[in-house]
């Protein structure tokens, strides 16, 4: 191994490495096939590493876990010791922010909502003229040509849930290449509940006023 680096082998051959350099990044962790391979790749660089198994955590932050076998595992996280409990927790500035727990039959992706945490707390109005102005399509993505699929295109939902949206239309990263958006469409569910009880209301009204007159 070069110099600077710590290595594990065995009869030989190294299974994990501190300190390795692969590609770009320096003074990388690498465990299994990532550690003993003559050529250095950066398993945490993409498509440009699709065949690696391994573990890798590299100095500015990539981690990559995989093994391509027949149950094409990427990241396998255990659960804890109960039958319930958190497995992954989202903390920003010291504060928890969400989390992803399982119930002892699923598993639940959790972000933030005590009321705790909320001021300036008013009902939510005028949600079935805003729901009219999202457009639903049905499409494909382009590297699943033979998949169609219904969604929204990110930067027409963002005008009506903003929320919802990462990312800005058009972006790109410095080297021009683009800088995908993405949306959340459970940031949806609020304005689709305040549309559907709007649209409720208004079909209670029109069916007693539909008996007031039967009724007459």
């Amino acid at each position: 191994m070069s110099s600077g680096s710590l290595s594990f082998t065995r009869n030989g051959v190294a299974h994990a490495v501190f300190g390795r350099t692969l590609e770009s990044q320096t003074d990388a962790f690498v465990f299994g096939p990532a550690a003993y391979r003559a050529t250095a790749l950066n398993p945490t660089n993409g498509d440009n590493d699709t065949t690696v198994t391994g573990v890798c955590i590299a100095d500015d932050g990539p981690v990559h876990i995989a093994t391509y076998d027949e149950r094409s595992v990427t990241l396998n996280l255990m659960g804890p010791g109960g039958t319930t409990g958190q497995m992954v927790r989202f903390n920003f500035n010291g504060d928890a922010k969400g989390s992803i727990t399982y119930n002892g039959t699923g598993i639940a992706y959790n972000t933030s909502s005590d009321y705790r945490l909320k001021e300036n707390v008013v009902a939510l109005s005028g949600a079935k003229d805003r729901l009219n102005q999202l457009r639903p399509y049905r499409f494909n993505f382009i590297y699943k040509a033979d998949q169609t699929v219904d969604g929204f295109l990110a930067h027409e939902a963002q005008e009506v849930v903003p929320e919802a949206i990462t990312g800005v239309k058009d972006a790109t990263f410095a080297d021009g290449s683009p800088d995908y958006q993405g949306i959340d469409q459970s940031k949806l569910v609020p304005l689709l509940t305040a549309a559907l009880q709007e649209a409720f209301a208004e079909i209670a009204a029109l069916t007693a006023r539909v008996e007031t007159l039967e009724a007459g």
